[in-house]
């Protein structure tokens, strides 16, 4: 799962409150546990963390989008 998404989640937050906490617009916040973004922004990172985000959402985010990317792969080859 996307670790910003089961951050979110395990805060018991909305898209919606989650989106203001990190002073973003829904969608953006909505491209970004769909994998669609290209990465987390600075900006977005230090929010994450002032949030209380454990280690490095930028990094994290990459790390999932990557394996995400292999999962689409191997299931095209099936």
């Amino acid at each position: 799962m996307n670790p910003i998404t089961a951050f979110r989640r395990k805060k018991g937050l909305s898209r919606e409150q989650f989106a203001v906490l990190l002073a973003v617009g829904y969608w953006t916040l909505s491209r970004l546990e769909r994998g669609v973004a290209e990465k987390v922004s600075s900006e977005v990172a230090k929010r994450l963390r002032e949030l209380g985000y454990p280690g490095d959402p930028g990094a994290d985010y990459l790390a999932w989008k990557e394996q995400f990317r292999k999962e689409l792969l191997a299931e095209m080859k099936q």
